[in-house]
């Protein structure tokens, strides 16, 4: 619903809204593109037509960056009410079928060096395993983030390479803003690499229920399988709060020319 930008979202979809030079949704969908996805499926509701229109109506020029959306084939799903991540992606699942996916969520953007989609793509076909995206959040940077993201991990002590975890617990989203334990702490993000299986967690949810949260589908999985999470060495933010997206937004008006030149395959 985009309450947490209001009054920036009474006239224009949240995920429209300009960060840097582009919408927060096209920063999204470039970063699918880069980790390799061909087929983008966007869930949206009545009113938000615009999203739609603004990927398939014909231009005179291309998307920016110029090549990068020509293999990509899109499909928009309608979410009848605002019943939460779960429902949503409850309404993809037949487009899904049996195929690994990736769930991102455009209120996260990361920024500079390899895209993030594909630090996690890289550990899920090396392991098999479900990944999840992990951040370090310091004490001063809690503020600019939605009080959402808590999670306990311990080192995947049996995985070479750094920043690998095993996610133990992940807690439900709060009021307010993150409030950092310590000095510092890992926090997790909108970017998953998941199996069809997951799926099956979802429709173990009451289906009747007002908002259908993944976070409980998450847990179960976590419970009965485990699942990975990685640390993504990029900058991040949340620009789903107004804090986060003031501060993504100044940090992009000084970096001149900054586009998606600043991400890597």
């Amino acid at each position: 619903m985009g309450t947490r930008l209001l009054p920036l979202t009474r006239s224009v979809p949240k995920e429209l809204l300009p960060v840097g030079r582009f919408p927060m949704i096209q920063w999204c969908v470039a970063e699918a593109a880069l980790a390799g996805i061909e087929e983008i499926i966007l869930v949206i509701r009545q009113g938000k037509e615009a999203i739609m229109s603004y990927f398939l109506d014909e231009l005179d020029e291309p998307l920016p960056p110029a090549g990068l959306w020509g293999h990509l084939d899109f499909r928009f799903l309608y979410q009848e009410k605002p019943r939460g991540p779960g429902d949503a992606l409850l309404e993809a699942s037949s487009v899904i079928g049996d195929e690994p996916f990736a769930l991102l969520f455009p209120d996260d953007i990361f920024l500079g060096g390899r895209s993030a989609l594909s630090q996690l793509v890289s550990l899920f076909e090396r392991t098999g395993e479900m990944v999840t995206g992990l951040i370090q959040v310091g004490s001063q940077e809690g503020r600019h983030f939605g009080n959402c993201g808590r999670v306990d991990v311990d080192p995947a002590d049996d995985l070479d390479g750094e920043g690998v975890y095993r996610i133990k617990k992940l807690y439900d989203k709060g009021i307010g803003h993150f409030e950092v334990r310590g000095k510092g702490e890992v926090r997790w993000t909108g970017r998953h690499v998941l199996l069809p299986s997951f799926l099956h967690y979802l429709q173990e949810l009451d289906r009747e229920a007002e908002y259908l949260d993944d976070v409980s589908a998450f847990q179960q999985k976590i419970d009965e399988a485990g699942m990975l999470g990685k640390l993504i060495e990029c900058e991040v933010f949340d620009v789903g709060n107004m804090k986060g997206y003031l501060r993504a937004n100044a940090v992009l008006a000084g970096r001149d020319g900054l586009d998606y030149l600043s991400l890597k395959i």
